[in-house]
């Protein structure tokens, strides 16, 4: 954090002495500046600082996290890496900015933080009310703790649940399964780490497009593997993406790491 904090106050200086270049005045350190600067903004230089820090911060570890596992993905899954590779390629310049650009790249994001979440998010809720639900009556004044992971990895509701599917989150198989069940693992608080609503994490939309961004531009300039010639038993005893140990702190990791072979393309 004070790392951050000096890096805003560094940004801040030369804004105020007219040394940012184009691309710095793009930036969201700079919007930031320019809400603060109108009157009609109740927002404070301290609000500000700390919104900042927390958007800094947010992006770097939540998306750090992401984008091992969905190299790990990939790495142990060829024909995902290949069929990502092509849409990357044949994509428009537009399409990382783009919402709806890379649907597969998307859906390969969303089956990597289903099968290997960055942050084990447990979400608690106290029931107001006796309420029944699947034939369980919960009484009033309950609180009840709902597992994003379980969840999603439940087989009543996820079809081999252990396999690397990105297909069955592209917006046709969205479609296909609203309705039933199985609709649960396309909830706003099933989606990813920010969780959903006014206090979701404010710096969400940076952490997005930093890790479309870089997952994209890895995909298109290097084949990833697992390195089997690297002599390290660990990596050759790994047969999935399950088999690789996590390591907790602040956010979930491969710990340790297989070692991997990055090819150009």
């Amino acid at each position: 954090a004070q790392y951050s904090s000096t890096i805003i106050d560094d940004f801040i200086q030369r804004a105020n002495s007219g040394e940012l270049d184009d691309i710095e005045k793009q930036s969201y350190l700079h919007a930031t500046m320019d809400l603060l600067k109108n009157e009609k903004n109740d927002v404070t230089e301290t609000e500000m600082r700390e919104l900042l820090v927390i958007l800094l911060i947010a992006a770097a570890d939540t998306t750090s996290s992401l984008l091992n596992w969905s190299i790990l993905s990939l790495a142990f899954n060829p024909r995902v890496q290949d069929k990502l590779r092509e849409e990357v390629k044949s994509a428009d310049s537009d399409a990382v900015s783009s919402k709806n650009g890379l649907p597969y790249l998307q859906a390969v994001i969303r089956e990597s933080y289903r099968i290997r979440p960055p942050i084990a998010n447990q979400i608690f809720k106290e029931v107001s009310h006796d309420t029944e639900i699947c034939g369980y009556t919960i009484p009033a004044q309950s609180t009840v703790v709902l597992s994003t992971f379980g969840v999603q990895n439940d087989p009543d509701l996820v079809e081999n649940p252990r396999d690397f599917v990105p297909e069955r989150f592209l917006p046709d198989a969205v479609a296909a399964r609203a309705g039933t069940p199985s609709e649960v693992i396309d909830h706003l608080l099933c989606r990813g780490p920010f969780s959903a609503g006014a206090r979701m994490c404010p710096g969400y939309r940076v952490a997005s497009f930093e890790l479309v961004a870089m997952l994209a531009q890895l995909v298109k300039d290097w084949r990833i593997e697992l390195d089997l010639s690297s002599g390290c038993e660990y990596t050759r005893s790994l047969k999935t993406g399950h088999d690789v140990e996590c390591g907790f702190g602040l956010v979930i990791v491969p710990d340790p790491g297989p070692k991997l072979k990055f090819t150009p393309v």
